[in-house]
């Protein structure tokens, strides 16, 4: 596109970078992502610097003005109340200090939002690298799939939407949920983005171009989000029925079964919510090989040291004598 001036409120996305003590990390995305400020005039990005203990601030004060650049250096943490009122291009796109995209993959998406200003969701296939160094794929169609509503999307890609950067999502969507984030919350449930795009326009494209980091640490505190947590936002979803949450139940534990087998250990409830549900997990709980992951000795061992600092809490509550 020709460089014109755009105005804030006719800009077509905004691409938010949440940071946390990631100089270089950060440094390497902004290389790939700044660019696109020159390339595409109806984008903008916003860097949230989560109070950085590092040069990070010091690095952001270097980038050269640009009024579709904005840069917040909080002296408070920031989660996600916050930063999801900021956006203002129709659509939102948050991408995590450590992930990486091509360039040709950024212009895609830029070029798919233009000619498609009706969808309400993108959700972009992705890999990672698992502890052992090796890469791990998220589901790939074999050629772009378009969805009426996002909700027939999400039974097949359920695993893999939990990735932040894998989503795109028309702001006037996901701003109303907003207000049913807790606040402090670290991360965006999933239960509000199923809720924002289940009955919007969605589009899977059959290709990767983007790479997720190893972590979550671009709030204060290290963020992790618990597996079970998905299967949560699945059976309490306000929008799905009983049979879409049977069906992203059984997509979930076929993606991940070692999950459904540590329920058994650390969620015995919350496992039994998931095979009323869904009882057709029980062949996969029972496999032999997952059986024998959930019964190794360093599992239990885990679970019987919980239960005594359990007992141990409890204790504490009551005075001696």
């Amino acid at each position: 596109m020709n460089e014109t001036a755009v105005s804030p409120g006719n800009l077509l996305l905004t691409i938010m970078v949440p940071t946390y003590n990631r100089r270089k990390l950060l440094e390497g995305l902004l290389r790939i992502l700044l660019p696109v400020l020159q390339e595409s005039p109806d984008v903008e990005i916003l860097i949230s610097n989560n109070c950085s203990t590092d040069d990070t601030a010091a690095y952001l004060a270097t980038l050269s003005g640009h009024s579709r650049l904005r840069v917040v250096n909080h002296e408070q943490p920031r989660q996600v109340e916050w930063w999801y009122k900021q956006p203002r291009g129709r659509f939102y796109w948050v991408f995590c200090d450590d992930d990486m995209a091509t360039p040709e993959g950024i212009a895609f998406v830029c070029q798919t939002l233009r000619e498609h200003p009706e969808l309400g969701w993108i959700h972009l296939p992705h890999q990672y690298l698992s502890n052992t160094g090796q890469p791990v794929l998220s589901r790939l169609p074999a050629q772009d799939e378009w969805f009426v509503h996002g909700r027939q999307a999400f039974a097949q890609y359920i695993s893999w939407i939990t990735f932040l950067t894998s989503n795109i999502i028309r702001t006037e969507l996901a701003q109303p949920q907003v207000s049913r984030v807790p606040e402090g919350t670290d991360f965006w449930p999933m239960g509000l983005l199923m809720a924002a795009v289940a009955e919007a326009p969605a589009f899977v494209p059959a290709r990767r171009f983007i790479t997720a980091g190893a972590d979550i640490t671009w709030a204060e505190r290290r963020t992790r989000v618990l597996h079970c947590d998905l299967a949560e936002e699945i059976l309490k979803s306000c929008v799905l029925s009983r049979a879409e949450k049977a069906a992203c139940l059984r997509q979930k534990y076929l993606d991940t079964p070692n999950q459904l087998g540590r329920l058994l250990v650390i969620r015995p409830s919350l496992l039994g919510r998931v095979l009323w549900c869904q009882p057709r997990l029980l062949g996969i709980l029972f496999r032999p090989s997952e059986l024998a992951k959930v019964f190794r000795p360093s599992v239990w061992s885990k679970f019987w040291q919980r239960i005594v600092r359990g007992r141990k809490s409890v204790a504490g509550m009551f005075p001696k004598g």
